[in-house]
C-alpha cells in the first residue's frame, strides 16, 4: 500500500474543539501498517516542518479499537484533557454473555459507550441495548453514554468523564493536542 493516506493523519489546523485530528489519522492507522506509518514520521529529517509535532502526537495516539468517528472523537476528548489513555474494545463478560465496549478503563470499571444514531434502526435495537446496558451495570461496571451532542461540548462530556473516574487520576499534559 501506498503512503499516499499518510497527509490525511497530519492536522490541518482546522478542527474546532470537538473535532479530533485523530479521526482521519484512524482511518490511515486502521488500514496500513501503524509501526511503518509512525517510524515514517520519526525521522529527525522532519524535525521543524509546521505541524509535526502535532502530527507524531496524533500517530502516536492512534488506535485501530475505534470502530467509528464517534468513539474517536470521543476518545480525543479525554486523551486531550491529559487522562489515562482508555482501552479500545473492552471485553466485559455479563448474564446475557460477552460484549464489547467502545473504551473505557479495566482497573476502574469504567466504560464509556459512544450512542450513533444509526445503532438505533428499530424499537427491538433500543430494547436490546437496553439490556446490553443493564447487564454491564449489573456486572458491576460503570457506563457513561455518549453522543453527538455530548461532542459539542466537550467541557461538559469531559465534566461527566471526570465524574466516573476515581479522585486522584493523575492527568498527563498533551500540549501537543491542543489546537
Amino acid at each position: 500500500m501506498a503512503d499516499s493516506h499518510l497527509p490525511d493523519a497530519l492536522p490541518p489546523g482546522t478542527h474546532g474543539p470537538s473535532r479530533s485530528p485523530i479521526v482521519p489519522g484512524q482511518k490511515g492507522i486502521r488500514v496500513s501498517r501503524p509501526a511503518h506509518d509512525r517510524d515514517l514520521i520519526s525521522g529527525s529529517g522532519l524535525n521543524g516542518h509546521r505541524g509535526i509535532r502535532r502530527a507524531r502526537a496524533v500517530i502516536g495516539l492512534a488506535d485501530g479499537g475505534a470502530e467509528s468517528p464517534g468513539e474517536t472523537a470521543t476518545r480525543f476528548v479525554v486523551l486531550r484533557a491529559g487522562l489515562p489513555v482508555p482501552q479500545t474494545q473492552i471485553e466485559v463478560t455479563t448474564r446475557l454473555g460477552t460484549f464489547w465496549a467502545d473504551l473505557g478503563w479495566e482497573e476502574w470499571r469504567v466504560l464509556i459507550e459512544y450512542d450513533g444514531r444509526p445503532k438505533y434502526r428499530s424499537v427491538d435495537d433500543l430494547i436490546r441495548e437496553k439490556r446490553r446496558h443493564d447487564a454491564l451495570l449489573e456486572a458491576g461496571w460503570r457506563v457513561l453514554r455518549v453522543t453527538t451532542e455530548d461532542l459539542r461540548s466537550p467541557v461538559a462530556l469531559l465534566a461527566r468523564v471526570e465524574r466516573m473516574l476515581p479522585a486522584g487520576v493523575i492527568r498527563t499534559p498533551r500540549t501537543a493536542l491542543r489546537a
